[in-house]
């Protein structure tokens, strides 16, 4: 499992965010919905279940997928319900988002429930990215290009900035622009988990008005020994040199 995945599936503790009334929809037509900020496309198949899809073709990132075509395919002997986007056609599970006709494309999907007769999505958690913060233009675009990897990875996803230091905004402020009982999952951008994971993140998330996990750090990780060791030996480290972090 991945940090994105965390994003992905419904706990004990989703908040489901009514959407609209069954007889509202119209069977293998799409229909758009905004839920949390986020763009959706739900779909009402003849046979009574309802799917929801986020709204982006995963290929342009434009907001046409409650235009797609409905159909199916058989997939090991079971008929899959998919969509194929208007753009470049390609065929996307409606379940699962898997792509059938480009493996490197996936396309976000949601829980769905209905009560009483009204559609319910689960809402999607939002990805808080929390970097150290630095005055350093070059460690600045670094941390942007990596936040910006996962905002890429998955558009669906709502993924913020916000600093445990140095920068603007903190981790509450950014926690403070949610919607109300939206649930977050701060994950520290840190290469080993301190007095920021442990104090900082932690305190910010109890006094938070809604749900709030924080993960673990990124590191500690031998991988990230190997690039240090590296980038010292790059920067003329010598055998008489000591090494402070």
């Amino acid at each position: 499992m991945t940090l994105l995945d965390l994003t992905r599936s419904p706990s004990s503790t989703t908040t489901w965010v009514p959407v609209c009334n069954r007889l509202e929809l119209e069977p293998l037509w799409g229909e758009a919905a905004l839920v949390g900020g986020v763009q959706l496309a739900l779909f009402l198949l003849p046979d009574g279940r309802v799917f929801a899809v986020s709204n982006l073709d995963p290929a342009t990132g434009a907001a046409v997928l409650s235009r797609g075509i409905v159909g199916s395919r058989n997939v090991d002997g079971v008929q899959r319900a998919t969509i194929a986007s208007p753009l470049h056609k390609d065929v996307f599970d409606l379940e699962t988002g898997r792509c059938y006709t480009s493996e490197s494309l996936h396309l976000a999907t949601w829980s769905v429930r209905e009560s009483d007769g009204v559609i319910e999505v689960a809402q999607r958690t939002a990805l808080v990215a929390a970097s150290h913060g630095t005055s350093d233009d070059d460690g600045r675009r670094a941390v942007a290009a990596l936040v910006d990897a996962v905002r890429t990875a998955n558009p669906a996803i709502d993924v913020l900035d916000s600093f445990v230091d140095v920068q603007q905004p903190d981790v509450p402020e950014t926690l403070g622009t949610l919607q109300p009982d939206r649930p977050a999952v701060v994950v520290p951008l840190l290469l080993s988990a301190g007095y920021h994971v442990h104090v900082d993140l932690a305190e910010a998330a109890a006094e938070a008005e809604r749900p709030v996990r924080v993960t673990g750090a990124l590191g500690p990780d031998p991988r990230l020994a190997t690039v240090l060791a590296r980038r010292l030996h790059e920067a003329g480290l010598g055998e008489g040199d000591r090494i402070v972090l």
